[in-house]
């Protein structure tokens, strides 16, 4: 698959431990999967590369 975008901005960086700044975003946010995701026009989150199957009690403080 081939993706293009365009910007008249600078690319700092396309590793999600060392971007910051909105044209790196821009990448970052349409290249790479998140532990967790909201469905259009939903307030709540699903997982989608995030999978639990703990079944304990929360931790508490």
């Amino acid at each position: 698959m081939t993706v293009v975008m365009g910007t008249t901005d600078r690319i700092v960086s396309a590793d999600p431990a060392g971007f910051y700044g909105l044209p790196s975003w821009t990448i970052i946010d349409n290249v790479y999967q998140r532990l967790l995701k909201y469905p259009p026009g939903s307030v709540n989150d699903v997982p989608d590369a995030a999978r639990c199957h703990w079944q304990g009690t929360p931790a508490t403080r």
